[in-house]
């Protein structure tokens, strides 16, 4: 039966990325191409990113370093854009570590980042009492959501941009879900 919910959650993620694909395909074709993709049909897939954060509070797949140096060696030789930021030693170094950043050599790297940022904060509080763990994450997530609904500036990006971004009580879904399937 355990197996049966991971391969349902390979499924979700698999019906995640292919909403992001599509998402981006309905967004970008008619600016780059001319071309209007599926008539918008698609212009909500970027919810597919909502699904991964609920599933990263269950698991996490680290293929990016791969693909990262796959396009780092791709700007090199001039097989890309050609954008002289992506080659920026602290630009790499950022994308690299996953570091809090508005500059990343693949665009979407902040969703790992958030990633990072929530499993170091995770982890954090994995060492106390499960009340005590649950009354932090919660603390957390309705903190994230409401500095979000409030419209409030919380301050460099590192902070209102990642550690308060509302997406991660999405992350605490996630974690919610695995306590209450485990």
């Amino acid at each position: 039966m355990k197996r049966q919910r991971i391969d349902s959650l390979q499924a979700l993620r698999a019906i995640a990325a292919v909403l992001v694909v599509l998402f981006h395909m309905d967004a970008f074709m008619p600016s780059f191409m001319e071309f209007e993709f599926a008539g918008r049909w698609f212009r909500n897939g970027e919810a597919g990113v909502d699904i991964f954060f609920v599933l990263s509070g269950f698991i996490i797949y680290p293929i990016y370093w791969l693909v990262l140096g796959a396009l780092i060696a791709a700007e090199l030789v001039g097989a890309t854009s050609g954008n002289p930021e992506r080659l920026e030693p602290f630009t790499i170094l950022r994308s690299v570590l996953l570091l809090p950043s508005s500059e990343y050599v693949l665009n979407v790297s902040w969703t790992l980042a958030i990633e990072v940022i929530f499993y170091a904060i995770f982890a954090a509080f994995f060492f106390l009492s499960e009340r005590a763990f649950f009354v932090a994450m919660f603390v957390w997530c309705t903190t994230a959501v409401g500095v979000r609904i409030a419209g409030i500036d919380a301050g460099p990006t590192w902070l209102s941009g990642f550690v308060l971004y509302s997406g991660v009580a999405e992350f605490g879904f996630g974690v919610l879900v695995a306590r209450f399937t485990s």
